[in-house]
């Protein structure tokens, strides 16, 4: 039967698969444990898109078979979504001479999500090409763009476009991503258009083809468009999109959350959140990579908090902060702390929103996605203040902690760059130079620091100029040449920092400088003389010394009268009387009317008459002195009569 089987196999063809599987069954069934017929088996239903059934003859088979044909098995856990045995497997066999193996594990590595294992496989492909050298640099591109939106943006060696990446439009996708990744979305717009063209100018490819490549790069266009704010060219672009007949069930729920995101179909929260409910489930070999399904829950979050779902949305984040730690700088725990202060607070921004958010902090003190929140709605509501205490405040709890990643949370990149924009706005230059150097000296031993964190610390530190500042700035630029010889600002900022301190230690790297002459070519220096330096405003600090000397920033106008407050008979010419707010009866010259009146006045005890008492002197006069009116000594009630002016 094994002959009839080989014979069988020898006249086989490609299309044939079908009568290959009926043949190894029958073969089968006269032998259970024949190895080649149920190797050809297994790989006739590989060939027929039968993955489950194929596994399931490895399983039954037993460890022989899986020996025998690891690199198929490899392949079977592959694509019914066994990444871990996939790559276990392919790993195992991998070797120079299997350069299947390597590729399948890159594969399953990149499903994985382990970019970093992905790209050096990739990398080592690439130093001896063989027929697949496009497909590794579109592999390559690929791990690239994910290594960017995962983070890791330190272990991506290419830094722009380059000529080859514009030929093919897989690789000028794959280009796009990684724009995308980086913010540039201008450029990503461009890369895009080209991938779209050379796609559809390949003749080689079948009309069905054509559209089922074209449909990824319509959706990450339909992505850029809507994020440039371009909204009418995305409903053009859209209408032109049939998502309905995507056949990648990950590729369509992208696009269709992208067609939700198109401001004319996203104005009804509940028409919104009714449409995202109808999204299809994917299967576990086509699951969304972890950023994407990252802010597919975000989306279904911001959409669940403007349908004002708030106890929901508390219940189910409080769950999940409280199974896992909140001292931590992942996005998902970040986006979870601050979807649920943003559920306490009802979406309550200002001091109604503080009032509800700032007792959870007090309960969870080092929850850095609970502090960004607090800390943006103060700046919502113009308090610095407040926002740098909640923040040291966040800082010194974080010192208290000793795991290393408990450190790294407390130093890292994000954490320390809210802290020094804080500072930045109150203008504290001294406290951001400290939090720099704490940082730097932290991460300048540490394989995955932050670069642009450690330059802006080197930077600070040559600016402050003290002697241990430009010592620890000369270690941390020369960990940067270390790290990457090719750069040319580490090797500035080395060669600024040992200038004054130990200028042997530069000697043979001053010369590799931009010269001066160079870097002051087209500059006109009579014009800039002539024309001065523009001021660009006046500086916190000046305005504080004006104020601290009392001179003032300008003369304060005067105040205009309006005409029609003025009295009908207003003189301008003559002295208002200075009493005239007073009511009548208090003024100096009240003179009460008739008898009773006259009593009353004469029957007071203090003040004095207007006529002069006889035994003054008749050249002498007397002055008037104001009346000071009371109740009188009897014992009735005397009614005052109030003058209406």
């Amino acid at each position: 039967m094994t002959s009839s089987l080989s014979s069988l196999l020898a006249r086989s063809t490609i299309t044939d698969h079908e009568e290959v599987l009926r043949a190894c069954n029958a073969a089968l069934k006269e032998s259970k444990n024949d190895v080649h017929a149920q190797h050809v088996k297994a790989v006739a239903l590989l060939q027929l898109n039968r993955f489950d059934e194929s596994v399931r003859v490895f399983e039954n088979a037993g460890n022989r078979l899986k020996s025998e044909a690891q690199l198929e098995y490899a392949y079977a856990l592959y694509k019914v979504g066994k990444l871990e045995g996939a790559e276990k497997t392919a790993k195992e066999l991998g070797g120079e001479g299997e350069r299947g193996a390597r590729h399948l594990q890159a594969q399953a590595s990149y499903r994985l999500e382990n970019f970093a294992d992905a790209k050096n496989i990739y990398e080592g492909l690439a130093q001896s090409p063989g027929e697949e050298e496009n497909d590794i640099r579109i592999n390559l591109n690929a791990t690239f763009a994910q290594l960017l939106w995962k983070r890791e943006g330190h272990l991506v060696t290419k830094m722009k476009a380059e000529r080859e990446d514009l030929e093919v439009f897989e690789t000028a996708y794959n280009t796009a991503c990684i724009s995308i990744a980086r913010g540039e979305l201008g450029q990503a717009e461009v890369l895009l258009k080209r991938a779209r063209d050379l796609c559809n100018a390949a003749d080689e490819l079948a009309p069905e083809q054509k559209e089922e490549e074209l449909l990824p790069i319509l959706v990450q266009q339909l992505y850029v468009l809507n994020t440039l704010g371009k909204t009418e060219e995305a409903e053009s672009l859209l209408k032109s999109l049939s998502i309905e007949s995507v056949p990648d069930l990950a590729s369509r729920q992208l696009a269709q959350t992208n067609r939700l995101a198109t401001k004319s179909e996203s104005t009804n929260p509940y028409l919104t959140h009714r449409l995202l409910s109808t999204l299809p489930s994917l299967p576990k070999s086509d699951k969304l990579f972890g950023f994407q399904q990252l802010l597919a829950d975000q989306n279904r979050i911001a959409v669940d908090l403007a349908c004002s779902k708030f106890d929901g949305i508390a219940r189910s984040t409080g769950k999940t902060l409280r199974t896992r730690s909140s001292t931590s700088t992942s996005p998902m725990i970040t986006s979870i702390s601050s979807a649920n202060a943003a559920a306490h607070a009802q979406n309550q921004l200002g001091k109604l929103g503080l009032k509800a958010i700032l007792p959870l902090t007090e309960k969870r003190p080092c929850d850095v996605g609970l502090v960004a929140t607090v800390v943006q709605l103060y700046l919502l509501t113009e308090n610095k203040g407040a926002a740098i205490q909640v923040v040291e405040k966040l800082l010194r709890h974080l010192d208290e902690l000793q795991t290393a990643a408990e450190q790294d949370v407390r130093f890292s990149p994000g954490l320390v760059a809210m802290i020094v924009s804080l500072y930045s706005l109150d203008g504290r230059r001294s406290h951001i130079r400290t939090e720099l150097a704490k940082a730097a000296s932290y991460w300048k031993h540490k394989s995955k620091a932050s670069l642009n964190m450690l330059r802006s610390a080197g930077l600070s530190l040559l600016e402050h100029g003290t002697q241990d500042g430009l010592q620890t700035a000369g270690e941390i630029f020369e960990n940067l040449r270390e790290a990457d010889p090719s750069d040319r600002y580490a090797r500035a900022g080395y060669i600024a920092a040992y200038a004054t301190t130990d200028p042997s230690k530069v000697s043979d790297d001053v010369d590799s400088l931009t010269s001066i002459e160079k870097l002051t070519a087209g500059i006109d220096v009579a014009a800039l003389e002539r024309d001065g330096i523009p001021q660009t405003g006046t500086s916190t600090s000046t305005l504080l010394k004006r104020k601290r000397t009392g001179a003032p920033l300008e003369k304060p106008k005067k105040k205009r009268v309006r005409k029609s407050r003025l009295p009908k008979d207003f003189d301008p010419a003559k002295k208002p009387d200075p009493e005239r707010w007073l009511p009548l009866r208090d003024r100096s010259t009240y003179k009460p009317k008739g008898k009773k009146g006259k009593q009353k006045q004469s029957a007071l005890t203090q003040g004095s008459s207007d006529k002069p008492s006889e035994g003054a002197n008749a050249g002498s006069e007397q002055p008037k002195s104001t009346v000071v009116t009371g109740p009188s000594g009897g014992g009735g009630k005397s009614k005052k009569k109030k003058n209406k002016k």
